[in-house]
């Protein structure tokens, strides 16, 4: 059987004499929340660091200077971009509201990443063209459908047959939020 990240107790699947573990409190909250799985995902795994980092120490223990401490790492040590710290962040804030039900304490000394302002690079039209003709099959079959439609790769990837209306010549994508 496939580990999808909730079976056995490893990941701390509730029983009947204690409380959920931490991480699969956290599951539950970003699903009671509608949440799409691989923000579920980014999230248990950025708690999950956060927790780490503070060297295994329990969230109802750690503060202001814990979470301000981790963040700050995040920006100066381990180079990730803005959205990714603020994907931590966020997180965190989960972490505290939700599952703690605490108020997230005021961060006043976090270090922001600057969001950089970069200009789109466009292939040309020949450069699109040689590129696809350099592709075969299935893989050139993705990369028109990308290309042509917008879509994003997971969109192409997930596409089923009774999506396509040959008729109207038209795509319908199912949004998941």
């Amino acid at each position: 059987m496939a580990n999808c990240g909730l079976g056995g107790k490893s990941w701390g699947q509730p029983t009947e004499f204690r409380k959920p573990r931490l991480l699969y409190q956290i599951r539950i909250a970003c699903r009671q929340k509608h949440f799409c799985h691989r923000t579920e995902t980014s999230y248990v795994y950025w708690i999950r660091q956060f927790i780490l980092f503070n060297d295994k120490r329990h969230p109802n223990e750690m503060g202001k200077q814990e979470i301000e401490g981790y963040l700050n790492h995040l920006a100066s040590h381990c180079n990730v971009s803005a959205s990714t710290q603020s994907g931590s962040l966020n997180a965190i804030v989960l972490l505290y509201r939700t599952v703690l039900q605490k108020e997230t304490p005021e961060i006043d000394k976090l270090r922001r990443i600057k969001h950089y302002k970069t200009i789109p690079v466009v292939m040309s039209k020949q450069e699109v063209r040689t590129a696809l003709d350099r592709m075969s099959g299935t893989t050139r079959l993705m990369a028109e459908l990308i290309y042509g439609t917008g879509m994003r790769i997971h969109e192409c990837m997930t596409l089923r047959i009774k999506d396509i209306d040959f008729d109207l010549q038209s795509i319908t994508l199912q949004l998941k939020s």
